[in-house]
């Protein structure tokens, strides 16, 4: 792969730039129009508290008058200038209360007059929390009367944090979110500290088009002088470059590890000959040229291609026959002098379930698992073969589960498991029986 970055020009025109644009950001009278004409990213009208930005900016901004810049500077991908925008007073934190109502119908306005009724009510002296248990759609504060209790800033969906953090200690606003139409009641406010808000004018150092053709240009004279295997890896290794492996590619697949959307890939190596070097492929920023460098025929593959993965097979398999030897030879009457004639330890398993193969401590031990419930109290077990070891066990105790007197949970829920497998199976049955070729990755 060749990846396209941007280079130190690149870098240098977006900080000429900005350098540029920062006397008009100084002297601009509307940030807000001015950042969303300028910036590759929106104005960002939230007031922040201390922390929000890095320290050496944070402190600048804090403590200095409004309209203060600082930057350019580069951070994350981009070029920066950071002005303060705007500052106030805000508490950390409100109690509040509300009543929920759900908009029915789409009919807001009905809603809407609801809640102004409701409002007038309490203005009038009817108790807040009574109408909350009464009225309030919210079934999860109606009970305590409407109480949200204490909450931050940003817990709360936009509309209604605004209304309470920007509101006085008794006010009764009434908001619409995408939850219904809430009538609100702010019962307290915590400290105030000062918070900004900030205006930025951002401009990402991307790759210019002069870069993507010099990579390209790079990427194209390699594949043409490159053209065998045998050239394609050598020239990798004079120049420098990082090889990299796409394994085990099926013809449906569509995913290539850190390649974005590479069907063409994939397309073109199964239309191609073992040994064959592609063209420049474009994918993302990145252009690729590939070797192909085997190719499996469909039935049993070959022992050499799966020698590693059957040695390892056949190693935990004579490991296990050596340490079920070991274990047969430990002949004892209690676990734990098996453990001592072996040396190993003696490790306890609670609440075994014959529905959950796992073992906290061991793993996923299906084998072992179903084995444990054979056993009577206290029978000490042959040497068990299992996924990751050789156990040998002795039950404790059994924990008869209680006596099922209603079955219409379980019914429930195997006739969903069967539900939602069924068009699934259907599926897969029907494509087993059509004997239809799948060539849609000749194609697609």
């Amino acid at each position: 792969t060749f990846d396209v970055s941007p280079s130190s020009e690149d870098r240098e025109q977006v900080m000429n730039w900005i350098n540029e644009k920062k006397n008009e950001f100084g002297a601009s009278t509307s940030d807000i129009l001015f950042v969303n004409q300028n910036s590759d990213t929106p104005f960002d009208s939230a007031f922040h508290s201390r922390g929000n930005y890095k320290p050496e900016i944070d402190s600048v901004l804090f403590s200095s008058p409004i309209g203060t810049m600082v930057g350019p500077i580069e951070e994350g991908g981009g070029v920066k200038i950071w002005k303060l925008s705007n500052e106030k007073m805000v508490s950390d934190s409100v109690k509040a209360r509300h009543i929920l109502i759900k908009i029915e119908n789409n009919d807001t306005t009905r809603t809407l007059a609801t809640a102004d009724s409701i409002k007038n009510a309490i203005k009038k002296g009817s108790k807040f929390e009574d109408l909350a248990k009464i009225f309030s759609q919210d079934p999860g504060s109606a009970v305590k009367g409407g109480d949200l209790g204490w909450f931050r800033q940003g817990m709360m969906v936009p509309q209604f944090n605004d209304a309470c953090f920007n509101g006085k200690k008794g006010d009764i606003p009434i908001v619409t979110t995408q939850f219904g139409v809430h009538i609100i009641q702010i019962m307290d406010k915590g400290t105030t500290s000062k918070q900004i808000q900030v205006a930025v004018v951002e401009r990402k150092i991307d790759a210019s088009q002069k870069t993507y053709d010099l990579i390209y240009n790079k990427a194209n004279e390699f594949a043409s002088k490159n053209t065998s295997g045998e050239n394609f890896d050598s020239s990798i290794v004079k120049m420098g470059f990082n090889k990299r492996i796409a394994d085990n590619i099926k013809e449906n697949d569509k995913n290539i590890s850190g390649l974005d959307q590479p069907r063409e890939l994939i397309r073109w190596a199964y239309s191609s000959k073992k040994g064959d070097v592609s063209k420049v492929f474009t994918f993302g920023d990145k252009y690729v040229v590939a070797h192909l460098v085997d190719i499996r025929d469909k039935g049993y593959l070959p022992l050499e291609v799966v020698k590693d993965q059957v040695a390892t097979e056949v190693r935990k398999l004579k490991k296990a026959e050596l340490l079920t030897e070991k274990l047969n030879k430990a002949t004892a009457s209690t676990i734990d002098e098996i453990a001592q004639k072996t040396s190993t330890s003696v490790v306890e398993a609670d609440n075994v379930s014959m529905a959950n193969p796992f073992i906290v401590g061991v793993g996923n031990e299906p084998n072992l698992v179903g084995t444990i419930f054979t056993l009577k109290a206290n029978q000490i077990s042959k040497p068990i073969k299992g996924e990751n070891a050789v156990f040998q066990i002795v039950v404790k105790s059994f924990k008869e589960a209680a006596p099922t007197k209603e079955y219409t949970s379980n019914i429930k829920q195997l006739s969903d498991q069967l539900k939602s497998r069924s068009e699934n199976e259907v599926f897969n049955a029907l494509k087993e029986k059509a004997n239809i070729e799948d060539n849609r990755g000749r194609f697609y």
